[in-house]
């Protein structure tokens, strides 16, 4: 049997669904409240926006927690291979991307795709350690290791904390972020970095905030 979760939210909605496999209590979450491989969609009307995948989904009156396995080796060695990388070496688009998609499936990190009006077509798709939903505004907080690629912009966010805000359509950063413009093979790829960022879900029609060092004339 496959359970499934249901929250109608004005004309938002959420659907959850996992497999069979449940855990005992953790914390104050009741057996009820936690589920393992959960895929879960956000919705607003008959349109899907964001379908995520996490290892572990734990929820509240508040929040649906999307969690990952923090301790298994393997996946802690990727993790810890991917944060460096993003920090040295963020011309590495191609790498990071690889590392992100390994460490996921390693059950190591949360991934979530964003679809906009054609839901045939992923616009972007988002890696984190962990994430939040908000039950009441489906606005999502992911946190950890971010990347958000998009293969119709071809543009990455690195950083370590973004909000995806479900009514605006908006992807929001307060923090450092790194944006990558990804060239053929990485050559010579366009790198800007800012504490504040934010765009559509593609990452188009994007907002510098205090900017470091100078934006390329042929880049942004």
């Amino acid at each position: 049997m496959r359970p499934s979760l249901f929250f109608g939210i004005v004309c938002l909605l959420i659907f959850v669904s996992c497999n069979n496999k449940s855990e005992s209590v953790v914390d104050s979450f009741e057996d009820i409240d936690i589920l393992k491989h959960a895929d879960i969609s956000i919705s607003k009307g008959d349109q899907k926006i964001v379908n995520a995948v996490a290892s572990k989904l734990l929820k509240d009156e508040t929040y649906i927690f999307l969690k990952a396995n923090y301790n298994e080796i393997k996946s802690s060695e990727i993790r810890s291979k991917l944060s460096q990388i993003m920090i040295e070496s963020p011309s590495y688009s191609s790498l990071i991307r690889n590392l992100a998609l390994d460490l996921h499936n390693n059950d190591g990190n949360v991934r979530a795709e964003f679809y906009g009006k054609d839901q045939e077509v992923v616009s972007s798709i988002l890696y984190s350690d962990s994430a939040q939903i908000n039950n009441r505004h489906n606005n999502m907080v992911a946190e950890g290791n971010v990347i958000i690629y998009s293969p119709t912009t071809n543009l990455m966010l690195l950083g370590n904390k973004v909000l995806w805000d479900n009514r605006a359509k908006r992807i929001l950063s307060d923090d450092n972020v790194t944006i990558v413009k990804i060239t053929e093979g990485d050559k010579s790829p366009c790198i800007q970095k800012s504490i504040g960022f934010e765009s559509d879900m593609d990452l188009s029609n994007y907002i510098f905030y205090n900017i470091k060092g100078q934006i390329g004339e042929d880049c942004f």
